[in-house]
């Protein structure tokens, strides 16, 4: 798939309820935030096999 040409870095998130950093995924600014997201949650599914819920906040709009 290809993205935009934009220069930067975008960051995925996982935190905990308490919003308790878990795991960071940072990656060039041309990959789609859905598609860095599903990195994330791809490569580290095994670190928390209880977790039943998942929760996606859309962010913060810079503007």
């Amino acid at each position: 798939m290809m993205g935009k040409k934009v220069n930067g870095r975008k960051r995925q998130c996982w935190v905990d309820t308490n919003g308790f950093l878990l795991r960071v995924l940072v990656h060039s600014a041309d990959i789609s935030d859905t598609e860095g997201a599903e990195w994330l949650l791809a490569a580290h599914h095994y670190s928390f096999p209880r977790m039943q819920e998942i929760r996606v906040d859309g962010g913060v709009k810079k503007g």
